[in-house]
């Protein structure tokens, strides 16, 4: 396996990742993808597991099945709970049981948005925070509560802006032009050029450029 530089050597090998028990049961393109995600650094320690046939996976506001979803420290989940395979104690992504299986760049964005910059998890990247910590002070407030209404009324959001932003529009944003998950047209009509400098900045850390 691996050795994840971005955590200290005595939590990697605290939370060394099982990789037998987590490919049990997979097929040959899921084990695959399993072994292209964890040769990325990033993910080389971080719980990975694909949705079982009996599992359900996340849905958003109009019901939608998530293709990949990150499950943070200690969220249990409701309706939905969270994967057997991730431990409670440290965040984890779970893939969706697709033919077209989530990308490798697609799953480094979930763990750079939503559990690389938590000091709290093993593969906690200060760098990554900090630039993460930037590029969410450069955001105007008063677009993040438009994109909030927008959600609202479009979107069956709930939440209150708070953990909408935080948990999720945010996140979004930061993947959207770093990882390629969105059109350039878009891109370059919602970010300024600082903002693009501050997310080229993660890119290079990443190693995506």
């Amino acid at each position: 396996m691996p050795v994840n530089k971005l955590a200290p050597p005595s939590k990697n090998e605290m939370y060394r990742i099982n990789q037998a028990r987590e490919m049990e049961g997979l097929d040959m393109q899921q084990r695959h993808m399993y072994q292209l995600y964890r040769s990325k650094p990033q993910l080389a320690q971080t719980p990975i597991v694909f949705q079982k046939p009996y599992e359900k996976m996340a849905t958003d506001a109009q019901g939608r099945v998530a293709q990949l979803e990150s499950w943070p420290i200690g969220e249990e989940g409701g309706a939905i709970p969270r994967p057997a395979g991730l431990p409670m104690g440290r965040g984890g992504i779970q893939m969706g049981m697709l033919r077209a299986p989530t990308s490798v760049n697609d799953a480094l964005g979930d763990f750079a948005s939503h559990i690389g910059n938590n000091p709290n998890e093993p593969a906690f990247d200060p760098k990554l925070a900090s630039i993460y910590s930037k590029f969410s002070q450069s955001l105007d407030p008063k677009f993040l509560k438009t994109r909030y209404e927008d959600a609202v009324v479009n979107r069956g959001e709930t939440r209150p802006f708070e953990v909408f932003s935080t948990a999720s529009d945010i996140p979004a944003l930061f993947r959207g032009y770093t990882f390629n998950q969105w059109p350039d047209e878009f891109n370059n009509k919602v970010f300024s050029p600082k903002q693009k400098s501050i997310m080229d900045e993660a890119r290079t850390h990443l190693g995506m450029r």
